[in-house]
């Protein structure tokens, strides 16, 4: 069923506390928005996946997969390419 609402709710306060925004001062401030829109991104896909049929939903799961997949394997390389 997915992440439960006091999860959700917990994260989104813990990044609102910790946003340089509104006064916060935690080094993870700056990034509080990349979180949230990760969230809602993937609510938005979550939701978007179950309109299609279930073997479509699971070729698109793979192919999100492997493109992560690959993604860390280039960013892996990179950085061993340069020290």
């Amino acid at each position: 069923m997915g992440l439960t609402t006091i999860a959700l709710t917990l994260t989104i306060a813990g990044l609102a506390v910790d946003s340089n925004l509104v006064g916060g001062d935690s080094p993870r401030g700056r990034n509080a928005p990349q979180p949230f829109l990760a969230m809602l991104i993937g609510a938005t896909a979550g939701f978007r996946c179950s309109l299609i049929p279930l073997l479509h939903r699971f070729s698109f799961a793979g192919l999100m997969i492997a493109i992560c997949a690959l993604a860390r394997l280039h960013l892996k390389r990179k950085e061993l390419m340069n020290g």
